[in-house]
């Protein structure tokens, strides 16, 4: 198994300066953070290949990369319930939530509880994990039922209005994804934002 010391190693070749320190500037609260991009961490986790006990280190370093690996490299049938609902209140920015979100949990059995669960949270970051989460189960096919749905919505017209704009885009990608799966959805999605556009929010609006 690749080491924790080889992957930081490796890390120094991708490094780019410039993104580091926009990342940096950003104070998305990392200790060590080298500017690497997605598509060549994700090429990292596909060579290093899956492992619980390196996904486990991984996230507990203070370091961008390593932490965003983790979850690429976690095993969605080994990782437990525990161990996403950890992962989920200690992301700490928008980018590992939605990253964590969409390269793990929405992989996990319990992946529609799970983001349910999160959706009810009073953690805005949770929250967004939890909507990330459900825009990939619902662009998988993934219908709630009725209670579900209803519950869902309420959820979703709160989220919309919330002034986090990270929160608001993944409850809207969530609502577009939903409404793409029935024409049932799609009506009561669309009178939700509606009522909320009426209401003098516009939860598509850029800050």
């Amino acid at each position: 198994m690749v080491s924790i010391q080889e992957l930081k190693r490796s890390f120094r070749s991708e490094m780019n300066g410039v993104a580091a320190a926009a990342m940096r500037d950003a104070g998305l609260g990392y200790k060590l953070c080298w500017g690497i991009s997605l598509p060549v961490l994700r090429r990292m986790a596909d060579e290093t290949g899956q492992s619980y006990p390196l996904a486990i280190a991984l996230w507990q370093e203070q370091v961008r990369e390593c932490r965003i690996m983790a979850p690429m490299v976690m095993p969605p049938d080994e990782a437990t319930d525990a161990d996403a609902d950890l992962w989920a209140h200690t992301a700490g920015n928008p980018e590992l939530a939605s990253i964590a979100a969409t390269t793990l949990f929405c992989r996990m059995d319990h992946a529609p509880q799970l983001a349910f669960s999160w959706i009810a949270d009073p953690d805005w970051l949770v929250q967004t994990a939890g909507w990330h989460t459900l825009a990939r189960l619902f662009a998988a096919g993934q219908e709630p039922n009725q209670r579900a749905t209803d519950e869902l919505l309420d959820h979703m017209a709160t989220a919309l209005a919330d002034p986090h704009l990270p929160l608001r885009k993944a409850a809207l990608a969530a609502a577009q994804r939903l409404s793409e799966m029935a024409l049932h959805f799609q009506r009561r999605i669309d009178t939700m934002l509606s009522s909320i556009t009426t209401e003098g929010t516009n939860p598509q609006k850029q800050e």
